[in-house]
């Protein structure tokens, strides 16, 4: 009857899309995701070991100065791996929001103002920021060695711990940062380690970020919205 509403009320207004042959082409060229490419800068990549421990880094709070924090805390898998809020909180309140790791293998440059060219080079820098997990490579190596599991699983991927690991770690020493005005203790501790206590904990540390960057390297997706045009459309049940 009159004022009754319309079986159709309110449903969209179908639009057709006409597409050019170049661009149904183009299109298609874009879905799905190929591989990821190749890290030429870390040949533990591809290695499932490396990145079975890589994954359980990923979680590992004790890789923090407070214990409290990991990376997981700030790339939750509940949440896409972010976290839902408009500035990270880790150790301290975040600078910036939180970027998906999903597909993040396929990026060529990483972070927000594209420091890091790698994945296992973007891993080290959250490791020992202060406001993010706030660590120090000589804690993370002391927990290396003294952690029965992760040393086997670490000499399983990488090999021998090097042979001034344990000294090097006897003391919470860390590398200046930049724009520190004011080097904390960690800092000066770092300095009065000697050249081969420091590279012993650089190689320890370095390989923890490719073991953690193994990791992320099988965090893909295709089933984005895009994705499944695309797929409409190879499949002629796209409409165009």
């Amino acid at each position: 009857g009159e004022g009754s509403p319309s079986a159709d009320a309110g449903a969209p207004a179908s639009l057709a899309v006409e597409l050019s042959e170049g661009m149904r082409r183009a299109l298609l060229r874009h879905s799905p995701l190929p591989p990821p490419p190749p890290d030429p800068t870390n040949r533990h990549a591809e290695d499932e070991a490396a990145a079975h421990l890589g994954r359980f880094l990923f979680f590992d709070e004790r890789l923090s100065g407070n214990g409290m924090v990991s990376c997981a805390t700030c790339h939750d898998p509940r949440h896409e791996f972010t976290d839902g809020l408009t500035l990270a909180e880790g150790v301290g309140p975040g600078r910036r929001h939180t970027p998906t790791l999903w597909n993040v293998a396929h990026h060529r440059w990483l972070t927000w103002d594209g420091r890091a060219d790698s994945l296992w080079m973007q891993a080290l820098d959250p490791l020992e920021d202060p406001v993010e997990m706030g660590g120090k490579r000589a804690d993370v190596a002391k927990l290396i060695l003294e952690d029965e599991e992760l040393r086997a699983a670490y000499v399983d991927v990488f090999g021998p711990l090097p042979d001034e690991l344990e000294e090097a770690s006897s003391s919470p020493a860390r590398p200046a940062r930049r724009g520190e005005e004011d080097p904390p203790a960690s800092v000066k501790a770092w300095a009065s380690l000697g050249e081969a206590r420091r590279a012993a904990l650089d190689e320890v540390f370095v390989n923890l970020a490719k073991a953690i960057a193994a990791y992320q390297r099988t965090l893909l997706r295709g089933d984005a919205p895009f994705d499944r045009f695309v797929e409409s459309l190879r499949s002629g049940d796209g409409r165009s």
